[in-house]
């Protein structure tokens, strides 16, 4: 179950590869390379960081999920 959650949670972070791969591409654009495109490069400080706390609640939501999901009994046995 943990390695189940660290991928997930690798799988929403990921960063460096798309934007190595596909050159800053918008329509390939990551949600961890969105939020450093408008930070860094547009200068949008407040919209950049309400973006990164979406990503922290999804990855937090998706982590919750993943843990209640692991503890369910799926059969009467």
């Amino acid at each position: 179950m943990v390695a189940v959650i660290f991928r997930l949670l690798d799988a929403l972070r990921v960063f460096d590869l798309i934007y190595v791969l596909t050159s800053n591409n918008n329509s390939t654009i990551s949600m961890s390379g969105f939020v450093r495109r408008e930070m860094m490069d547009n200068g949008y400080m407040g919209y950049g960081s309400a973006a990164s706390t979406a990503l922290f609640l999804i990855i937090g939501l998706c982590t919750v999920v993943a843990i209640r999901m692991g503890r369910m009994k799926l059969s009467e046995d």
